[in-house]
C-alpha cells in the first residue's frame, strides 16, 4: 500500500509540475496537456497502480488496456464530466519492459479511437514528439503509465495520419469545420488535408 501512494503522490506530482504548465519545447502556447489542470480542478481524473506479473508479457498488459478501455464510459457516465481520464500506473515497472508500453500502445489505439477515446502512452524514455515540435519528446513521465481521455476537437493533431483514425474523427467533430464553427489554424489545415486524401475534397481550404 506505501508503494501504491508513493506512486500515486509521484504521478499528481508530475501532472501538476509538467502536463499541466507550459513548457518552451512544446512549439506553443499553454499546458503540455490543456486537459489536466481542469480535470484536476473537477477531480475528474482516476488514477489506477497495477501490480506486474513477473515475468511481465506484453498480452497481459494489452488484457488490462483493453479492459480500462471497456470500463471507461462506465466509470465516467454522468453528462456534467466534460474531462474525465482514466491513468493506469505501473510502478514496479523495469526500465527494461518499459518498451512494453509502446507495443501495446500501437496495438489499442484503433480500437479507443473507434470508441470516440484516446489513449497516450508514458515512461521514461518514450520517444512520443510533441505534435508541433518533433524534437520534443513530450511523453516521458517519472512513472510508466497510459492515459485514458475522451477523443475532443484538437485531437485532429492525432488522428489526421490515417483513413480509419480521421473517418471517426470526422463523424463526430466534422460539423467544427463547417459553418459559424469553423476551426481555423493548423486544426483546419491538418482537417482540410486529411479530407481531401481520404474523402476527395478538402472543406477548409488552407
Amino acid at each position: 500500500m506505501s508503494d501504491d501512494h508513493t506512486a500515486e503522490k509521484t504521478v499528481n506530482s508530475w501532472f501538476r509540475s509538467y502536463l499541466a504548465r507550459p513548457h518552451p519545447m512544446l512549439g506553443r502556447l499553454g499546458a503540455v496537456c490543456p486537459y489536466v489542470r481542469p480535470a484536476l480542478d473537477g477531480d475528474q481524473i482516476r488514477l489506477w497502480t497495477l501490480d506486474l506479473p513477473k515475468p511481465i508479457f506484453a498480452s497481459w498488459l494489452e488484457d488490462r488496456v483493453r479492459e480500462a478501455i471497456r470500463l471507461f464510459p462506465a466509470l465516467f457516465w454522468q453528462p456534467e464530466l466534460s474531462l474525465p481520464a482514466l491513468v493506469l500506473a505501473f510502478p514496479d515497472m523495469g526500465e527494461q519492459d518499459w518498451p512494453l508500453i509502446d507495443q501495446v500502445h500501437s496495438i489499442v489505439k484503433s480500437e479507443a479511437v473507434s470508441l470516440g477515446l484516446m489513449i497516450g502512452q508514458f515512461h521514461g524514455s518514450c520517444t512520443e514528439p510533441s505534435a508541433r515540435n518533433q524534437d520534443f519528446h513530450v511523453n516521458v513521465s517519472p512513472v510508466p503509465l497510459f492515459a485514458i481521455r475522451r477523443m475532443s476537437v484538437h485531437d485532429i493533431l492525432f488522428l489526421h495520419s490515417r483513413p480509419d483514425w480521421f473517418a471517426v474523427y470526422r463523424d463526430r467533430f466534422g460539423d467544427h469545420y463547417r459553418g459559424e464553427r469553423t476551426q481555423t489554424g493548423i486544426l483546419a489545415e491538418l482537417y482540410s488535408a486529411a479530407e481531401e486524401r481520404f474523402f476527395g475534397t478538402p472543406l477548409c481550404p488552407a
